[in-house]
């Protein structure tokens, strides 16, 4: 029978069953009897409860741990039912090994998935290469393979908080939508693996400030599109951080209501575009210096720097 088809109830219902013959044809209801037995039996038979089923019951998906909370209470009804049979020492809690796997359970599965968000977000900033889209690269172009221009559209984004767009780089915008997916996943669950869905989300964000910057030191060094692309992503970043607890936080775990904050990320990605902008300002400022005092140098070179410039929309061309 596959583990999926077993009941909990069902099964720890037989199990008692087998419990109550053992007490009373074997041991003569003779409590001391009883507890020998347990201290024989006992751990092997928790080891094989919890590594056929409980270990095998355990949700992969958020959405599925609700469930997981009939299993935990028909797993603490068992273990009681044992201490009463005195198959279980009722003093002795290092017995209750089904309750204790039972109870972290949503610990260790919030963990994984922390783990597994965090890695997610950094490969994705690791493998960006900031380029902006074909049809990016000058205004009012026509694009004409339709699969591309639905990819780019994409990164063309609407500020929360003002009236403006910009272009943004698939890596905030990837970054965006698993940040709304894990705050998702926290509205489906406890308040345990809420709060490390919520954690993870907020790692998530700082990464991209802890890697970006660092990767892309060479090309903020000079006036290119990536330069661009980070401060948009900045602007980008910080109003979506301010919007993420009005959008969410009414439906999170009551007793998270009050611990999530995310507004205090958003000066951090402001900072970090205003730092961005700075650099590239003295840049120009620099080569408008060197073409005026050093005839020599070509006029294409100026001309460079506008269409760079022309690329993306608002809120940098401001």
């Amino acid at each position: 029978m596959h583990v999926d088809s077993i009941d909990g109830e069902s099964m720890y219902s037989v199990l008692i069953d087998v419990v109550k013959f053992i007490r009373k044809s074997l041991c003569f209801e003779n409590s001391t009897w009883m507890l020998c037995f347990g201290k024989l039996t006992w751990p092997r038979m928790s080891d094989l409860i919890v590594s056929n089923f409980l270990f095998k019951k355990v949700p992969d998906d958020a959405s599925k741990l609700a469930d997981f909370q009939k299993i935990v209470k028909c797993t603490s009804n068992f273990e009681a039912s044992l201490k009463e049979l005195m198959i279980m020492a009722s003093s002795d809690d290092k017995d209750e090994r089904l309750s204790k796997f039972a109870d972290n359970v949503e610990v260790h599965f919030a963990s994984r998935k922390k783990v597994e968000i965090l890695a997610k977000a950094r490969n994705q900033l690791l493998q960006s290469d900031f380029r902006l889209p074909e049809d990016g690269t000058r205004r009012n172009s026509k694009v004409e393979d339709h699969d591309n221009a639905e990819s780019s559209s994409d990164l063309v984004v609407d500020l929360l908080f003002t009236s403006e767009r910009c272009v943004v780089s698939e890596a905030a915008s990837q970054l965006m939508m698993l940040v709304h997916g894990t705050l998702k996943d926290v509205c489906l669950s406890s308040s345990r693996v809420g709060l490390e869905f919520y954690h993870s989300a907020r790692d998530s964000l700082l990464l991209y400030e802890a890697i970006i910057p660092v990767k892309f030191e060479r090309q903020l060094d000079s006036i290119n599109h990536s330069a661009v692309l980070i401060h948009n992503d900045c602007h980008y970043l910080s109003q979506e951080i301010l919007g993420l607890a009005f959008e969410y936080r009414s439906d999170f775990p009551a007793s998270m209501k009050e611990l999530v904050v995310f507004a205090d990320l958003a000066p951090r990605f402001q900072m970090l575009a205003e730092e961005v902008l700075q650099r590239q300002i003295k840049l120009v400022i620099y080569n408008l210096k060197q073409v005026t005092f050093r005839p020599e140098l070509t006029r294409p070179r100026i001309f460079l720097s506008t269409v760079l410039f022309e690329a993306p929309l608002s809120p940098l061309n401001k």
